[in-house]
Parts: C-alpha cells; sequence; structure tokens
C-alpha cells in the first residue's frame, strides 16, 4: 500500500512539474508564468525524492509491477516531450518564462526523466522474472503413477484390524469432536468406519481439503 501511494503521487508530482513549462496552449492559457513556476518548483523536489524512494523500495507482485510499468512509461512520455520542446525552443513563447527558469527545470526533468525510466524498467524485470518463474496458488496434485501407489497404501491401511480399545478411544473422540458442534454427517461417517479407513480416505490422493472436513478450534 506505502508502495503504490508513494508511486502515484510521484508520478502526478512529476507530471505537474513537467505540465506547468509546457507549451502555451487552451489548458494553460490562464496561468501566468510566475504561477506556473511556483508550482512546478516543489512538485518537481517532490517528484524527485518520492520517485527516488518508490525506485528503491521493493516491488509487492508482478501484477503490481505490470501496472507501475504502465503508468510510468505513460508519464514518462509527456515528461520526456515537454523536456525536448523546452531544450529546442527554450523561453520563446508567449508566456513570458524567464530564462534563469530554465537552468534549474531542465536538470530536474532529466533527473525525474530517469527515474521514471529506471521505474519502468525494474518494474519490467519483475514482472518478466514473475512470468518466467511463476508460482502456482493450486496445491501440486500427484501423477496418475503416484495415485494408483497411494490408493493402494490406503486399501491396506484401511484393511488393517482395529483392537477394542482403538475403537473406544476412536468413539470417546468422535463424542469430543461432536459437542464441538462439528456436522454432524462427518461424526456419522467417522463413527461407521475405523480410524485407519477414515482417515485414508480423507487423505489418500490429496483431493479432499482436510482443514475444512476438521477445522481447529
Amino acid at each position: 500500500m506505502l508502495w503504490a501511494t508513494l508511486l502515484a503521487v510521484g508520478l502526478t508530482a512529476a507530471l505537474t512539474a513537467a505540465v506547468m513549462l509546457g507549451p502555451a496552449g487552451r489548458k494553460n492559457t490562464f496561468v501566468s508564468a510566475d504561477l506556473a513556476v511556483a508550482v512546478a518548483i516543489p512538485a518537481a523536489a517532490v517528484a524527485i525524492a518520492i520517485l527516488l524512494v518508490a525506485l528503491l523500495l521493493r516491488v509487492p507482485d508482478a501484477r503490481k509491477a505490470a501496472g507501475a510499468e504502465t503508468m510510468a512509461v505513460l508519464v514518462g512520455v509527456p515528461v520526456l516531450g515537454i523536456l525536448v520542446f523546452r531544450v529546442v525552443a527554450g523561453v520563446s513563447d508567449e508566456r513570458g518564462f524567464a530564462s534563469e527558469t530554465l537552468l534549474w527545470w531542465i536538470p530536474a526533468m532529466v533527473v525525474i526523466t530517469l527515474l521514471l525510466l529506471g521505474i519502468a524498467v525494474r518494474n519490467d524485470v519483475v514482472r518478466r522474472s514473475e512470468a518466467r518463474n511463476p508460482v502456482s496458488r493450486r496445491p501440486v496434485m500427484a501423477s496418475s503413477v503416484d495415485r494408483d501407489e497411494l490408493r493402494r497404501a490406503a486399501e491396506s491401511l484401511a484393511a488393517l484390524p482395529t483392537t477394542s480399545a482403538t475403537r473406544e478411544h476412536w468413539n470417546a473422540s468422535l463424542t469430543t469432536l461432536e459437542r464441538r458442534d462439528l456436522p454432524s454427517e462427518t461424526i456419522a461417517q467417522a463413527r461407521a468406519m475405523t480410524p485407519a479407513a477414515w482417515l485414508a480416505w480423507i487423505c489418500y490422493d490429496g483431493e479432499i481439503d482436510v482443514s475444512g472436513v476438521m477445522p481447529r478450534r
């Protein structure tokens, strides 16, 4: 959350610092040169500081990396375009900027452009790295051969004899669990089976979520 917030603030500040000294147009006709500079100075300082922190912080995951890469490019393109415009045109437009303004603005925008490039490249690396080595959120299922072996082992375990002492302890445990409001269907099924048979049925192939059968209290 902190990383995303910092990145959003940094990108907004970077775009603001660039647009304030952009070419004269309908949207900035009523923004005087003095006001534009007054806004651009703190915006550039905030952008440099926050984008540097965002560049150094760890990227949370590939999905956020993809979004950050896209936003960095979307902001970086107009920032670079305005920077090139000012380098070529200087202050020769009707907005009347002082030539001294570009002495700090151009270096600041070069730094901001490089930071945006660094953020885009770094997030692209994270995105591609996780795409090449995806971490599966689904449980790893056994192969058909492994399942056959597990079923044979389960059948052997289920066929083991159950002593009277084990059966009494089993029933007592089920009674205790029944008092904890476990599903009556689960208790009834367990009572109809031996402990070994019930455990083998639950766990033999990994297709049943054991935590859902008997959740911890």
